[in-house]
């Protein structure tokens, strides 16, 4: 879950240009498409309807209050959402639209809700995917970079302490080794001192 303001921000950075509006048809597709999304969330959860027959999908993003929240886990939404196809375009044609009389007036206005309905739903998908991004960029990614970076440094640490380790061991065996040496030399020594003695007896006048 992400608050709504910091996601409308980055989209608002996006598509405006110094708070000048880049595109008023861009403006009016992301405002029906949050609202569609608010209003799904409200009351009409799940499937709503584009037109007679049409169903938009399932929304990916529900808003609670002030907070965007994400239907399922993110990484099955980005999958879907990659291979969610965009509604598709009105193939009626624009010469079906100047067709005069009433039969011709109803073909255009079916066309212009066609046009408003898809533009609403484009705008309800920028919207998702902003969210999903701005999620996973700044949630899942940075989590998942501390954890890369604890993981590096408990490497470290078992790294450094295997040396320490390694160090005493060698600082051990010295010492160890220095004693043996030591305690040969005073071996040594005290059988030297004991011929000395053996000898100066031997030596003496009966």
């Amino acid at each position: 879950r992400e608050k709504k303001d910091m996601i409308l921000k980055v989209v608002v950075k996006h598509f405006f240009i110094e708070k000048e509006v880049t595109s008023t048809l861009v403006m009016d597709s992301l405002h029906s498409g949050l609202k569609a999304l608010e209003d799904q969330s409200k009351g009409n959860k799940g499937k709503g309807k584009l037109l007679e027959g049409e169903d938009t999908p399932v929304p990916i993003v529900q808003v609670e209050k002030d907070m965007f929240v994400l239907v399922d886990d993110i990484l099955l939404l980005l999958e879907r959402a990659a291979m969610e196809p965009l509604p598709p375009k009105d193939e009626k044609g624009p010469q079906n639209r100047t067709k005069e009389g009433a039969n011709g007036e109803d073909v255009n206005k079916d066309s212009i809700e066609r046009d408003e309905m898809r533009l609403t739903e484009l705008g309800r998908r920028t919207v998702e995917i902003f969210v999903l991004a701005h999620i996973f960029s700044n949630k899942i990614e940075v989590a998942y970079q501390e954890a890369i970076a604890l993981k590096r440094q408990e490497e470290l640490i078992r790294e450094e302490e295997a040396a320490w380790q390694a160090e005493s061991e060698q600082k051990a065996k010295r010492g160890d080794e220095k004693d043996k040496k030591s305690k040969k030399k005073q071996g040594k020594q005290k059988r030297n001192n004991r011929k000395g003695k053996d000898k100066m007896k031997d030596e003496k006048p009966v």
